[in-house]
């Protein structure tokens, strides 16, 4: 997880195994509340509910990121939570971006957006119960809080700088995190 500290994927990583069995009944079986048919936005049949951790990739297709990112990518799973979405042709375009959901029933946001370096980020209105913008020059990260119950983390790597500006990158992150967020 590139712009991450060891120290901070250890204890996110940490946390998030400590906190799987200890959310509540409710949001453990909130995939099961509608048919895969009602459940909104779901793709390809893909998980509904925090159950979408176990198949992160399956809450954006690989075609529906390449058109928010404007160049080809593949999705690949790399952790329960954490799917990657990698440029698959470098002369196409050099934007990748990584997915994390994470449930926070038993920990809350306040200790993931300290850990997660995002104590001091600059706050992010209107997606989520509360949220959080890291700019970088090439790396930049919106953090989302979403009812105390889980967080998204969405992570643009744009090494070429084909976003160009911060406004095209928050807008993006956005669009992601908005995307995501509706298929919960």
């Amino acid at each position: 997880m590139r712009g991450w500290s060891a120290l901070s994927v250890v204890v996110v990583l940490v946390l998030f195994s400590t906190s799987c069995g200890g959310g509540s009944e409710d949001s453990a079986n909130s995939g099961d509340q509608t048919s895969e048919a009602e459940a909104p936005g779901s793709v390809d049949g893909g998980s509904s509910g925090l159950s979408a951790i176990s198949d992160p990739c399956g809450l954006i297709s690989d075609q529906e990121m390449a058109d928010l990112l404007s160049n080809p990518v593949a999705s690949t799973q790399v952790s329960t939570g954490l799917c990657e979405y990698g440029p698959v042709d470098m002369n196409a375009g050099r934007v990748g971006t990584e997915v994390f959901v994470q449930d926070v029933t038993a920990t809350g946001c306040d200790l993931y957006f300290s850990v997660g370096g995002f104590g001091n980020a600059e706050p992010f209105e209107g997606i989520g119960s509360s949220a959080r913008w890291k700019a970088g020059t090439t790396v930049n990260q919106l953090g989302v809080c979403l009812d105390e119950e889980a967080t998204l983390t969405i992570t643009l790597y744009d090494p070429g700088q084909d976003l160009g500006d911060q406004a095209t990158a928050r807008a993006v992150a956005r669009a992601v995190g908005e995307l995501v967020i509706s298929r919960l």
